[in-house]
């Protein structure tokens, strides 16, 4: 039950690890992009 659990945090973890970045990755994107935006 242990090692099951530690898998499934583990999967778990690293899909959020996944997620931030991608959010990071866009948000750099966005900031510069929105930034040359007038206003």
């Amino acid at each position: 039950m242990w090692v099951g659990g530690q898998s499934r945090t583990r999967y778990f973890l690293r899909s959020w690890g996944r997620g931030i970045l991608l959010v990071y990755v866009l948000w750099g994107w966005l900031r510069p992009a929105s930034s040359w935006l007038p206003g």
